[in-house]
């Protein structure tokens, strides 16, 4: 099997059009398939202050999710790619048919360190990995993305420390500079992708992607980085024509329901953060909040939040949105 990693998102022609048209419609809060995680996690409500966010969070997840689990899965599968390449052979046990194949890893860990302390401008780097669980291909002659997973996770974390001067002794000295990287991924379930339809189905598909960074000069911090993305979708049918699902984005201090079904066909994008060309997105929560957000053309986009509508300059409308896009990857 060869790997396909590519940075660009590779999709099928006849999908690109209707992957970011979405319209939410209400969830009916009885439904116990539309819990995020159990009665004592809060629910959250669309408002006008977290608009912005759910637009963003949802824009992050499609379309470029799909494809890049998808090549998570074939890289981890070839044990090509950061990070598989460094995992021991003996760590992991492939099964390979005609048709399908995939990969359990069941005890990847590695660490490393490196340091050169008695020079003029001493340093030491620290690294640690670990990858466990399972990714398939159900299909590897689907050309799309078709995937599954059971409690696959990828964990990697890193630490590069510098000192003016020579250092020695246990423990060592504060560094004067300091670079920390944590990076923790996590998916449990799958995709189908069935070339009859065509379609792309999942019954059930949650991710975990945290990425927390800082630097530190003389214990001060100068920069630093926290993304966070989790999601749950279940019963989702996408074609040429149609689109729905529920999606559940899990926050802080909440979890955020919706379903989703297409209203109108919008071009495709790479960018999640650009204002496009036409388009309308329609968004209910639990509680009847009713959010639409309109594409007119590339001068402004419309947000309509429980009748109130405001239009907004796409140059606006993209600072908003900005920081809460995301894009996930290993």
């Amino acid at each position: 099997m060869t790997s396909r990693h590519n940075d660009a998102i590779i999709l099928h022609p006849a999908l690109l059009s209707v992957l970011v048209a979405a319209s939410l419609t209400a969830c009916g809060g009885g439904n116990s398939r539309h819990n995020g995680g159990g009665s004592d996690i809060p629910t959250l409500p669309l408002t006008e202050e977290n608009r912005f966010q759910a637009i963003g969070s949802f824009l992050s997840i499609f379309p470029a999710q799909l494809d890049m689990l998808n090549v998570i899965a074939e890289d981890a599968i070839d044990a090509s790619g950061w990070p598989f390449t460094v995992c021991d052979p003996s760590s992991y046990t492939v099964t390979e048919t005609p048709t399908s194949a995939s990969v359990t890893y069941h005890h990847c860990s590695s660490s490393n360190t490196e340091e050169e302390l008695e020079s003029s401008s001493p340093w030491r780097a620290q690294s640690a990995l670990s990858v466990h669980g399972t990714a398939a291909l159900p299909n590897l002659h689907a050309g799309m993305p078709d995937a599954a997973f059971d409690t696959f996770q990828v964990h990697s974390s890193s630490t590069y420390e510098e000192w003016l001067l020579p250092v020695n002794g246990t423990p060592l000295p504060d560094a004067d500079y300091l670079e920390e990287q944590a990076l923790t991924f996590t998916v449990d379930g799958n995709f189908v992708y069935d070339s009859t339809a065509p379609s792309i189905t999942s019954d059930f598909l949650t991710v975990s992607y945290s990425q927390t960074g800082r630097s530190l000069e003389q214990g001060e911090v100068v920069d630093s980085l926290d993304q966070q993305l989790q999601y749950t979708l279940r019963d989702m049918l996408f074609t040429p024509t149609a689109f729905q699902m529920s999606l559940t984005l899990h926050e802080g201090h909440g979890d955020l329901t919706t379903d989703i079904v297409m209203q109108q066909i919008m071009p495709y994008i790479t960018d999640p953060g650009a204002c496009l060309r036409m388009g309308e997105l329609q968004w209910t929560d639990t509680e009847g909040n009713v959010m639409g957000v309109l594409f007119s053309g590339p001068q402004d986009v419309t947000i309509t939040f429980n009748g109130n509508a405001t239009t907004y300059p796409c140059a606006e409308y993209m600072t908003a949105v900005a920081p809460y896009i995301i894009k996930a990857g290993l």
